[in-house]
C-alpha cells in the first residue's frame, strides 16, 4: 500500500533559483536502479538526497521509498525536512500511486529509491510522459557491482527500464565492493561501448569507500542524514572527521557532473 508525502511542503521557490555555492538545480526527477538488491541503490539515494537537503533544498525536495518491505529511506529522511513517501515499487499500479504523490507534492527535485525487481516495464514510457508534462527532466543512476549480472541488468534497464525512460543518466560504481579499476566486467563489457555512446550518457560517478567504523555510525543513527549525523555533535572528533572527508569526496563525485545540479 502506498503512503502519501509525510508532511506538507511548503510554497515553493521559482525552479532554477541557485542553492549552495550559488550552482542551479533544474527541476529533476531522479531515479535511482541497479535492478537487484545489494548494488548500493539505497546508498546513492541517501548521498545524492543528502546533498540537495545540504544545498538548502530541503522544502522543494521529495523523497520517494520505493521498498515498502525494508523502508530504510524513509527512515533516514523523517527529520531532515524533506516530504517522503512510500511504494511497492514492484507492483505496476503502485508506480501510477506514486506518480500522483509526485504530482501532489509540487517538490522540485523528487529523489526516487527503487527496490530490486522493481516493475517499470511498459510504464517506462508513462513515467517519462508523466515527468515532461510536470515540467521534470529524469535522471536515472544505475548502481553497478561487478557481477556479470549487473551488466546484464544495465543492458535491460536501457533497453526497457529505468535508462530508457530517463532524459539522462550516469553509470554509479560503489566502491564499497572494491576500486573502480576492479569493475572489470563493466570496463570491458559492450554494453558501456553501447551506454557510453549514446549521447544522453552523462558519465560514471564513484561513490568512495567508508571505513567499516564510520558506516556503522550511519547504520547506528538510522533516522538521520549523513550531514545530520556530522553536525550534531556527538562523533567522536576522528569519526566527525572521517565522516566529514567521505562526505566532501562524495559531494564532489555529485557535483562533478551537470547532470546531477547545474542547469543543462
Amino acid at each position: 500500500m502506498a503512503k502519501s508525502p509525510a508532511s506538507d511542503t511548503a510554497e515553493l521557490l521559482p525552479t532554477g533559483t541557485t542553492g549552495g555555492g550559488g550552482k542551479v538545480i533544474p527541476k529533476t526527477l531522479y531515479v535511482i536502479d541497479g535492478g537487484k538488491g545489494g548494488t548500493g541503490k539505497s546508498f546513492t539515494t541517501m548521498v545524492v538526497a543528502d546533498r540537495l537537503i545540504s544545498l538548502g533544498l530541503a522544502e522543494r525536495t521529495f523523497v520517494l521509498d520505493g521498498d515498502v518491505t525494508n523502508p530504510d529511506i524513509s527512515r533516514r529522511f523523517k527529520a531532515s525536512g524533506a516530504a517522503i513517501g512510500e511504494a511497492d515499487l514492484r507492483i505496476s499500479e503502485e508506480w501510477l500511486q506514486a506518480l500522483s504523490f509526485i504530482e501532489e507534492s509540487q517538490a522540485d527535485y523528487v529523489v526516487i529509491s527503487l527496490p530490486a525487481t522493481a516493475e517499470i516495464g511498459d510504464l517506462n514510457t508513462t513515467l517519462k510522459k508523466v515527468a515532461s508534462e510536470l515540467g521534470y527532466r529524469v535522471v536515472c543512476l544505475f548502481v553497478l557491482n561487478k557481477n556479470k549480472n549487473s551488466i546484464r541488468l544495465l543492458e535491460e534497464s536501457y533497453k526497457g527500464g529505468c535508462l530508457a525512460a530517463s532524459d539522462t543518466y550516469m553509470v554509479v560504481i560503489n566502491e564499497f565492493f572494491g576500486e573502480a579499476p576492479k569493475f572489470r566486467r563493466w570496463a570491458d563489457s559492450n554494453a558501456k561501448k553501447v551506454v557510453s555512446a549514446d549521447p544522453r550518457f552523462a558519465g560514471v560517478m564513484i561513490l568512495p569507500e567508508l571505513f567499516y567504523a564510520a558506516e556503522d555510525v550511519l547504520d547506528a543513527a538510522e533516522e538521520y542524514t549523513p550531514s545530520q549525523i556530522v553536525a550534531s555533535g556527538k562523533l567522536t572528533v576522528s569519526l566527525r572527521v572521517t565522516l566529514e572527508a567521505w562526505l566532501h569526496k562524495t559531494f564532489g563525485e555529485i557535483e562533478k557532473s551537470d547532470t546531477l545540479v547545474k542547469a543543462g
